[in-house]
């Protein structure tokens, strides 16, 4: 009997060793870091996005409800029901969940980025530096996301902008547009077609304001860029004085009208008066050169308006 005691005294103690052994090699797994969206820090982060997009809302719609377009219109809801998301900058890792812990039910995202956490992150201080020092929004169409920062103009230039991007997001995600092919790239197509949109728009809104500075931008721009026959001049036979004083304060007071207040920066002034331009020399181009020619035309004139198209194009 002692015997057999024994034995099973040795049994019960091997067992033991055995699972003790096994538990070093399988140890159990460690439970799952704290999500994001359950720290107490993100509820201040939220209500901070939250925020920021419902500020740029309000200043789309100003535009939106005086403007008949059903274009604008599909480009709103888009935007409007898109998914938010919240970034994060967690131990220099970035990323970014859903607002509210939402489930994914758009194709389309909005990424928003508050001034204080730009001054704070690390993983994101590359948009700071990069597009958002040209730009308070952008379409990323390979994420298929508008990422917005803090408004920082007037609301009407607000609207125009998140428009000009929102349009994007429609063409490519609504529209099944192909806006990635060489074509598209090399002429910017698709940034002359949101441009274009973005230029019916702020007609309809600034009505007759609006009307009579295109028409005197004309003028202006015939006398600077002279089309002969169907072609654009080189940049030595541009006027430039007269090009730099179209955006001094010759437009500063019919723009103002347009736009119901004057510019927030002096950024934004140069936007205003350099889109008025641009919606100028595209009507010039679509009266004077064949039509078989306006694509690489248009897309020549707005990317050197605006040199920024091409830092999205690559």
């Amino acid at each position: 009997m002692t015997k057999v005691l024994i034995v099973a005294g040795i049994l019960l103690l091997l067992c033991i060793v055995v699972f003790k052994s096994q538990e070093k090699v399988n140890p159990k797994p460690s439970s799952p870091p704290t999500l994001p969206e359950l720290r107490p820090v993100s509820i201040d982060r939220n209500k901070e996005v939250k925020e920021l997009w419902e500020s740029w809302k309000k200043d789309f719609d100003l535009v939106a409800t005086k403007v008949h377009s059903k274009d604008l219109q599909a480009v709103r809801d888009l935007l409007f029901q898109a998914d938010v998301s919240v970034p994060i900058d967690d131990d220099g890792e970035g990323g970014y969940y859903l607002l509210d812990q939402g489930k994914k039910k758009s194709p389309l995202t909005i990424l928003a980025f508050s001034d204080n956490f730009l001054k704070k992150s690390t993983s994101w201080r590359f948009l700071k530096e990069g597009t958002f020092s040209f730009a308070t929004a952008i379409y990323d169409s390979n994420q298929h996301t508008v990422v917005i920062a803090e408004p920082k103009n007037s609301r009407v230039t607000n609207a125009i902008i998140l428009s000009h991007e929102g349009y994007h997001a429609y063409e490519q995600l609504i529209l099944h547009k192909d806006i990635d092919t060489p074509e598209e790239k090399a002429y910017f197509l698709d940034e002359v077609r949101a441009h274009e949109f973005n230029y019916k728009v702020l007609a309809e809104y600034g009505g007759e304001s609006y009307q009579v500075a295109l028409q005197r931008m004309k003028k202006t721009v015939s006398s600077i860029i002279e089309i002969r026959n169907g072609k654009l001049p080189s940049s030595k036979h541009v006027n430039q004085e007269r090009f730099k004083a179209v955006f001094n304060t010759e437009y500063e007071p019919l723009l103002d009208k347009v736009y119901g207040e004057p510019p927030q920066t002096t950024d934004e002034k140069n936007i205003r008066q350099q889109s008025l331009f641009a919606d100028a020399l595209l009507k010039n181009i679509d009266e004077q050169v064949p039509l078989k020619d306006q694509p690489y035309m248009k897309g020549f004139a707005m990317s050197t308006l605006f040199p920024n198209m091409k830092k999205r194009n690559n």
